[in-house]
């Protein structure tokens, strides 16, 4: 009889690694408060020696910082204005000198979130936005790839939004940006290939934005079709989903209680 198909098993190599293989070394941009601060944490829970990079929150960055080591991980701090020619391939390069060792992955966290729509648009704000949300993550990736030591796998995580999927008129620019980034997700996903992966992971009603009143997030939550937020420990469980997912790229993990199904939601 002719032998039946070889049963499916996993790589050896990375079958028990939390990492996936990965070199346990991480850079997560804007990674001192809110959502960079949640992804900088699950990644040391998993064992990864971070690098925060921040632009002007130093204090938070350091006070993070002191939080992982006193927990027994590693961490550094780096800053940059990532609006700023330059400044991206110098916080990477600071990055592998603080951590003193290559950078096993990365992920584009920093954004800029201002609103903005088609009468109120203005030329430096849409600049600005789309030198942080999107060139910046660009060439980001160009300096981790070209410091990645050449048998190593690598990854590459993009911060996007539910508003790709679910656009209103309102935060052009923002829309504009992530929209880009999740494009350059999916080039990256076909360009690296095998060795470095690329995924998005999209949030929706997450964190009030900053000065955002209280009673008008709850608002927006209930309006959801779960009628939730997005959980801080959500948000890093899903990050190590990802991290030990050797088989996802080139896709959106989308945690938004259900705001990309076109839901409408208060104006």
């Amino acid at each position: 009889m002719p032998a039946g198909p070889k049963p499916v098993t996993c790589d050896p190599s990375t079958e028990n690694d939390d990492k996936s293989g990965l070199l346990p070394t991480a850079l997560v941009t804007g990674g001192a408060v809110r959502v960079g601060r949640i992804l900088a944490l699950a990644l040391a829970e998993l064992g990864f020696a971070v690098a925060i990079h921040c632009n002007r929150a130093t204090e938070a960055a350091e006070a993070l910082a002191g939080t992982i080591e006193q927990e027994g991980g590693r961490a550094v701090v780096v800053k940059g204005d990532l609006a700023e020619p330059g400044t991206a391939a110098a916080v990477v390069a600071a990055a592998v000198q603080g951590l003193g060792e290559p950078l096993g992955m990365l992920v584009n966290n920093a954004a800029l979130f201002v609103a903005d729509s088609l009468p109120t648009l203005d030329p430096s704000t849409l600049r600005r936005q789309l030198a942080v949300n999107l060139e910046a993550p660009a060439l980001l990736a160009q300096s981790y790839v070209a410091q990645l030591p050449a048998a190593a796998p690598g990854l590459v995580v993009n911060l996007s939004d539910q508003r790709v999927a679910n656009p209103t008129a309102h935060y052009l620019s923002y829309s504009i940006s992530k929209a880009g980034l999740e494009m350059l997700t999916a080039v990256l996903a076909r360009s690296l290939a095998p060795r470095i992966r690329a995924v998005n992971l999209a949030l929706g009603q997450a964190l009030p934005a900053p000065g955002m009143d209280p009673a008008r997030f709850a608002e927006l939550v209930l309006a959801t079709p779960l009628g939730r937020a997005t959980s801080a420990g959500e948000i890093g469980r899903a990050l190590q989903l990802i991290v030990r997912s050797p088989s996802m790229t080139g896709t959106t993990l989308t945690l938004d209680s259900g705001l990309a199904t076109g839901w409408l939601t208060p104006s």
